[in-house]
């Protein structure tokens, strides 16, 4: 169960695109088999909110770095979570060295083996993207377009700043997706990716950037809604809300 849990957390860790300065907004198309659903992310300085709409329902995402908490609203199943950030930190890097005092993780084998190679350039959208194929231990993973002219965007600073919340030590064991990102800051901005799928029954996955703009909106608000179960209590064993 901990160790469930602690893969889950990175990957709450490695969902949000965050910017810096006032609030910015992204759409983002994602087709799953054809069927499309959207990623909307509101996101200042300190805060992002992310809304995945899909034919099942709707969830939101918000991070909250000044309170030090995510919360996380699930419409469908009118419930939430609160989970402290910093207290999710210390229980990860807990669990981390647990797991391998008891020999249950070696670095070498935990930690995939990302590699990119330069697949020429089109354009996506009203960017002219950078092509890289990327490889996971040798065998093709995805395709990614990148936007240099992105790459000075305050978004990709605020990246930066909330990745050094986590320390090395839990840092790597990120999920492919952040490790891919990362190995992006300095070029520029991911507007498109493409998964290879591992077998034909593997779903076919994309994702497109369809808007980046400054929003109008003064503050980054939300509300969970009356009547919502609060599942805070099972989010992490030994976290304090």
């Amino acid at each position: 169960m901990r160790t469930k849990l602690f893969t889950v957390f990175f990957l709450v860790f490695s969902a949000f695109s965050i910017f810096a300065s006032e609030i910015w907004e992204t759409v983002e198309d994602i087709v799953v088999n054809d069927i499309t659903a959207t990623k909307r992310i509101l996101a200042s300085e300190n805060m992002a909110m992310t809304v995945n709409t899909t034919a099942n329902g709707e969830n939101e995402t918000i991070i909250d770095l000044a309170a030090d908490k995510i919360t996380m609203i699930n419409h469908k199943n009118k419930s939430y979570q609160i989970i402290k950030l910093s207290d999710y930190v210390k229980f990860a890097e807990q669990l981390e060295a647990e797991l391998r005092a008891r020999g249950q993780i070696d670095p070498s084998k935990v930690a995939p083996k990302v590699t990119f190679a330069s697949q020429g350039s089109e354009t996506v959208g009203r960017w002219n993207c950078e092509v890289w194929a990327v490889s996971v231990d040798g065998k093709p993973y995805s395709r990614v377009w990148v936007a240099p002219e992105l790459k000075d965007s305050p978004f990709i600073a605020f990246r930066k700043k909330f990745s050094t919340i986590f320390p090395e030590s839990i840092a790597k064991y990120r999920n492919i997706e952040s490790v891919i990102e990362s190995n992006f800051f300095g070029k520029g901005m991911i507007v498109k990716t493409v998964k290879v799928a591992a077998s034909n029954r593997m779903p076919s996955v994309s994702s497109t950037l369809v808007s980046l703009k400054r929003s109008d909106l003064k503050a980054i608000t939300f509300k969970i809604p009356e009547g919502y179960q609060n599942k805070s209590n099972g989010a992490a064993e030994g976290i304090k809300q």
